[in-house]
């Protein structure tokens, strides 16, 4: 093989590898992107789902709370009539 040969090889190898190198880092700047991308999804459907559950629970909460006054309501009328009953008896 000629030397202008090898020259010549040599540089279209350089050519390629840099090639190559620009490929792979915008091949890696493409995946970067698209795994912060993916992962602002993630997040938010994240968000999404736990403010979904905070309503629930504050929902759950309130039913709750209407039944624990019904409950009291229910202990006092049957105190109440437990009492009189007792009362006319005697």
């Amino acid at each position: 093989m000629e030397g202008y040969q090898i020259q010549s090889l040599v540089e279209s190898l350089l050519v390629a590898a840099g090639v190559l190198g620009a490929l792979s880092i915008a091949a890696w700047a493409w995946v970067r992107t698209r795994a912060i991308k993916a992962g602002r999804v993630d997040g938010e459907r994240l968000v999404d789902a736990v403010t979904h559950m905070q309503d629930q629970l504050e929902a759950i909460q309130e039913e709750m709370t209407t039944l624990h006054e019904r409950l009291d309501f229910t202990e006092r009328m049957l105190t109440r009539v437990a009492g009189e009953g007792g009362s006319r008896e005697t």
